[in-house]
């Protein structure tokens, strides 16, 4: 592995106009979702040859930047096991756990191969006997598992709770597949998913792979949702993750710890509990960094890492170059190596990376944050480093610092000889270069950097710094010197440019809500009116009607107006050209960017507008106020069987917004998307067969949720949580008189997020998991008041996948460990019929046993009908977590 750039190298002038340039242009680094062969509807993609070979990946796969050295897997020449020749049934239903035993076995006959998966859902059903793993393998060598694209996929089943009005015993440690000891293994071009979708951070695992001792791995154009955590090469060697993208990982999505000359490349994590990439040091098992050298992670994207960091990096000559990291709780790229006896990062490079709203911990509204916590930067670094080089990045809109070098109140950094180069550092709110008053520096350079729009100085030096050298830097603000400092800190020029732009900058600035208003539908009387007809819309469903939307948008005056849609099928398709925004990676077919007051307005549900890409955004709302969509209907025609986290209408970083009398059916996500928002009004809408949830309500306050319809979603009806563009405590949120019937995998209505949160006279019926969920989907931002009256609940917890023993059900909700805060009321409420508890707050379950924190709780007036389990089940140990807890 020979890296794209070694240190010191000069790049000079040519590479800062290009940073410029990529700052403008809002598009990073050259890369985006990984492209692989892809159907809508899967279906096979080729790699079975009509001679009956494997055909291998094309040399233009190879050629890429970032991949030289890499080892050429020869599949042509490979014998090849078909798992249907094995017993394999591939219908979902079936254990096929033995055919993979068959087939291994006669790979292993043939001193091996290849077992190939055709299309099919290949079940693994919990194993007997408390055994943590799915399928495990002692020692697997010169096995290359081979599928046709998503429409193979290995499926990991949780177990069933049957327990009858107990708190469930969790689930054993999930591990979907382990190697134990892996020589040249290769998994290519199929998917792995755990069922149901579980992501709370804190909870069993059910990781997807887990190889203990990889050499010569390579994990290619894989598709992987719904683990905890997903792919782990530990103490990996001479291994490749290259084109694989993990959706919705409850931990880490890719995990390299303790592995050298290793690669990551190209791949795509997004919603990911923890580390989206990590390397891990423990300075126990490699006292010496230089046993662990040349991990190398380019050109991946990350995009909300909701409670760890984007990327970890860790013994010696490690890269990351070259990516994209947006929304990362903690920092977006950290030194993580064990801080007992820790071992020295040694000669580690960050470069041309791209850096996004990282450090959203830090934010004043997250209750989780003790006072002076976090990692106070987007790159950060800590304890002992030799030789650093931080050079040609994009850090934009941290919610800290830009670049820690020693963590505040913390863990500083005794180094040497580190480079601060040619970054464009833009709009944190703190400090461009901190060095705090725990770190002890000899041999800085902080040169070449644009440091502008920062709240605090462009460098803060508190601590000792010797050997320092400055220049060419242009700032918003000079440097504060409060420590010790030998050498020249005369480099920095002041600068009033503002080449910046935050889309979220009004949302992030608002304070807290205090007290409820009333979000109002908007009215369009008055306004001026196109319709997308007259701009060359067809509506016939063929026809590509994009342009016209476009067209009638531009046609508005800037004062807004109305986008009329007739009735018609009309097609929205997705143009690289017109399809992405500024700061975001996530593309769309059609987008109304930062306008006032504009209206899309159809003539009720035969107004359709079709969405053709699951991979993309449909509508999309950024920024602006008073906005509003009404009458019209949404659909995606062939919703993909993985999740896609892709929304028919996203509301994102806007205020006062509507969206009323609208119908929503079968989005690769959520059907309705409502982000970072504040004074939402969403009314008489119905969402249908949604890949997740029908509305989903993330970082936004000040919302109404009213009379709509949402059915047959998979994970829930209506979600409120606070992933959003910008992570925030979802505040004042009312959720009232909606119906919810059915729910495939998930809850009714659930909330991960809240300060006066109410959920009022809704009726919900037929879910797989609780009727209404309050749940800790990582400690960040945790739910803190919720009053649930007067709901109907009928036939919760009735799906072969439920893991909430409750109704109603409360469960793994804190803040800090040790403290009690938040109150909390479920109280007239009718539940009928359910196999488990009517009232269930925990704690134990079958994927957890976190249990919940509060000030106050009181369960009272509520009525029982048919209630397998106790009316009302707190276990004795969750009793003590709760105040004042109040039973009528």
């Amino acid at each position: 592995m020979s890296p794209e750039l070694t240190r010191r190298t000069l790049i000079g002038a040519a590479a800062a106009a290009g940073a410029a340039a990529a700052l403008v242009s809002g598009s990073g680094a050259a890369f985006g979702l990984p492209v692989r062969p892809r159907l809508t509807t899967p279906g096979a993609i080729g790699n079975l040859t009509p001679s009956g070979t494997i055909a291998n990946l094309p040399a233009s796969f190879y050629a890429r930047p970032g991949l030289d050295g890499m080892p050429v897997i020869d599949y042509e020449s490979m014998p090849v096991v078909n798992i249907m020749d094995h017993g394999a049934t591939g219908d979902g239903v079936t254990s096929d756990k033995a055919a993979f035993d068959s087939a291994i076995a006669a790979v292993n006959a043939l001193g091996g191969g290849i077992i190939y998966l055709p299309i099919g859902r290949y079940l693994f059903p919990p194993p007997s006997g408390g055994s943590p793993n799915w399928w495990y393998q002692s020692t697997i060598q010169h096995v290359h598992f081979v599928g046709e694209g998503e429409g193979s996929v290995v499926v990991f089943r949780r177990p069933k709770m049957t327990t009858n009005g107990q708190e469930a015993p969790a689930y054993a440690s999930g591990n979907g597949w382990q190697f134990v000891n892996s020589t040249d293994v290769s998994l290519r071009d199929f998917a792995i998913e755990w069922i149901p979708l579980n992501m709370l951070r804190h909870s069993t695992t059910a990781t997807a792979l887990l190889v203990r001792t990889p050499e010569s791995m390579q994990v290619l154009r894989m598709s992987i949702g719904n683990c905890q955590p997903g792919v782990l090469l530990q103490h990996a060697s001479n291994s490749w993750m290259v084109d694989n993208v993990l959706r919705n990982g409850a931990a880490d999505a890719y995990n390299y710890g303790g592995a050298k000359n290793s690669v990551a490349a190209y791949n795509w994590a997004e919603s990911v509990g923890d580390d989206a990439f990590a390397n891990y040091q423990d300075s126990t098992l490699f006292p010496d960094s230089n046993t662990i050298p040349n991990v190398r992670f380019t050109r991946n994207t990350v995009i909300s890492a909701c409670y760890g960091r984007g990327m970890t990096l860790g013994g010696s000559h490690h890269i990351i170059d070259c990516n994209w990291i947006e929304n990362s709780a903690g920092a977006a790229i950290l030194s993580d190596i064990s801080t007992t006896n820790p071992a020295t990062l040694i000669d580690a490079q960050v470069l041309h990376n791209t850096l996004v709203r990282s450090s959203m911990e830090m934010r004043p509204d997250n209750r989780h944050l003790s006072s002076g916590g976090g990692y106070h930067g987007a790159v950060a670094f800590l304890n002992k480093v030799d030789t650093l080089t931080i050079k040609n990045n994009s850090i934009r809109g941290s919610e800290d610092n830009d670049i820690a070098i020693g963590v505040t109140n913390w863990l500083g950094v005794t180094g040497n000889d580190i480079e601060v180069f040619g970054n464009e550092l833009h709009a944190a709110d703190g400090v461009g270069v901190n060095v705090p008053s725990n770190s002890t520096l000899t041999g800085l350079d902080i040169s070449q950097n644009r440091i502008l729009e920062n709240t605090g100085a462009s460098v803060a030096i508190a601590g000792t710094a010797t050997g320092v050298t400055s220049g060419g830097n242009y700032v918003t603000t000079l440097p504060s010197v409060t420590g010790s400092v030998t050498g020249d800190m005369t480099g920095f020029t002041t600068s009033t440019s503002a080449p910046y732009s935050d889309p979220y900058a009004p949302r992030r600035a608002e304070p807290s809500e205090t007290t409820w208003a009333n979000p109002q539908p908007q009215s369009t009387t008055g306004l001026p009116s196109v319709t997308v007809t007259s701009y060359g819309a067809v509506g016939n469903g063929i026809h590509d009607d994009t342009p016209a939307f476009r067209a009638a948008l531009a046609a508005l005056p800037a004062t807004g107006g109305i986008i009329s849609v007739p009735a018609g099928q009309f097609l929205l398709q997705v143009d690289p050209a017109h399809s992405t925004f500024r700061d975001t990676k996530i593309t769309h077919h059609f987008a109304i960017e930062e306008r006032d007051n504009v209206h899309i307005v159809g003539a009720g549900a035969t107004s359709v507008i079709v969405c053709s890409s699951a991979e993309d955004q449909g509508v999309r709302i950024i920024g602006g106020q008073g906005c509003s969509v009404s009458n019209v209907a949404f659909t995606l025609p062939d919703r993909p069987d993985l999740r896609r986290i892709r929304a028919l209408l996203e509301i994102t970083g806007a205020k006062d917004v509507a969206v009323t009398d609208v119908t929503f059916t079968g989005a690769s996500g959520s059907n309705l998307l409502i982000d970072t928002c504040t004074g939402v009004y969403v009314g008489n809408v119905t969402s249908e067969n949604a890949n997740m949830y029908g509305i989903d309500i993330e970082g936004s306050r000040q919302v109404r949720v009213t009379g709509c319809t949402a059915n047959n979603n998979r994970d829930g009806g209506i979600q409120i949580g606070w992933v959003g563009a910008v992570f925030r405590e979802a505040q004042f949120v009312h959720v009232d008189s909606n119906t919810v019937d059915g729910s495939v995998e998930g809850a009714g209505i659930l909330a991960s997020s809240g300060f006066n949160l109410l959920i009022d006279g809704n009726t919900i019926s037929n879910t797989c998991q609780a009727g209404i969920y309050l749940w800790g989907r990582a400690p960040e931002y945790p739910m803190y008041s919720a009053d649930i009256t007067n709901n109907t609940v009928t036939n919760a917890c009735s799906g072969a996948y439920t893991y909430t023993p409750g109704a109603i059900a409360i469960h793994s909700i804190r803040e800090n460990a040790g403290t009690t805060a938040g109150t909390f009321t479920i109280t007239g409420n009718t539940i009928d019929t359910t196999p488990f508890s009517g009232v269930w707050v925990g704690g134990k379950s079958p994927i957890g046993s976190m249990l919940s924190q509060m000030n106050s709780l009181t369960v009272s007036g509520n009525t029982f009908t048919g209630v397998g389990g106790s009316n009302v089940l707190i276990a004795t140990d969750q009793q003590a977590k709760i105040a004042t807890l109040t039973i009528v």
